[in-house]
């Protein structure tokens, strides 16, 4: 399309973008300081904010349908599991923990 504006500034890579379901904001896996995280920016490029644990590998990020958490993918004693976490980076979950990679 045309009119495109980026609204991360790093030259880093930045993938796997959910809209919020309120439409405030959007939920990306980033790589930043040599690990992946989920990371959470205003439409319009403020605020953004890594919200993952800076030591664990994270990935394809997902709203919660009201908005108030999101899910991830994480890498985690050798294997991919789905966490969960507040907007703010807090009250961490640990959804499943078993063989199958829950990676997508």
């Amino acid at each position: 399309g045309t009119g495109l504006t980026p609204i991360t500034t790093t030259t880093t890579i930045n993938q796997s973008a959910s809209w919020s379901p309120d439409g405030t904001k959007i939920a990306f896996s980033g790589l930043k300081s040599g690990v992946n995280g989920v990371f959470l920016i205003n439409p319009n490029g403020t605020g953004e904010a890594r919200i993952s644990p800076p030591t664990l590998p994270s990935f394809n990020p997902a709203f919660g349908v009201r908005s108030d958490r999101v899910f991830y993918s994480g890498f985690l004693n050798d294997q991919y599991d789905i966490f969960s976490m507040n907007l703010q980076g807090g009250s961490q979950s640990q959804e499943t923990n078993d063989e199958w990679a829950e990676l997508n």
